[in-house]
């Protein structure tokens, strides 16, 4: 699935407090945004979050924060555009709910929104959501809300 990126290293990690600066300055890089540092932080600090690199350069990363005492809310996920279609994502999803199992979470709950942010290429990633077991539990014209269980 990976094996035509080009890369000789990829390593995927549980996100820490030293990881926040470049996590920042790569989601900016590519968005021409920033990520609430105190959200990012608390959510280093409290739930399931990773990053991964390939050749020791950040290529994606993903974190969470709680919903509710039993479900988390995968707050966001962003894999580099060139990296995009390749498993990265799917890698990190996969790295957040076994975390989260771990954790005692029995569930995740996400929005897709079109309206977050001001790229005009936007688009919903249902089918990427959907392939990785969650189920589309509302839907208004710009925004989606999707869940799986991980009991």
């Amino acid at each position: 699935m990976t094996s035509d990126l080009p890369f000789n290293e990829l390593s995927i990690k549980n996100l820490k407090d030293q990881d926040i600066d470049g996590v920042m300055s790569f989601f900016r890089k590519f968005t021409g945004r920033d990520l609430l540092e105190k959200r990012l932080g608390d959510s280093v600090r409290k739930y399931p979050c990773c990053i991964i690199f390939a050749n020791a350069e950040i290529i994606g990363f993903s974190y969470t924060n709680r919903f509710a005492p039993d479900i988390l809310e995968l707050s966001n996920i962003f894999v580099h555009p060139e990296f995009r279609s390749h498993g990265i994502g799917g890698m990190m999803l996969k790295r957040i709910e076994k975390e989260s199992l771990k954790g005692g979470y029995t569930g995740l709950i996400l929005v897709n929104s079109l309206l977050y942010d001001n790229r005009s290429d936007k688009r919903f990633a249902t089918n990427f959501y959907v392939k990785n077991g969650y189920l589309e539990i509302v839907r208004t014209e710009s925004s989606k809300v999707f869940f799986k269980s991980l009991a």
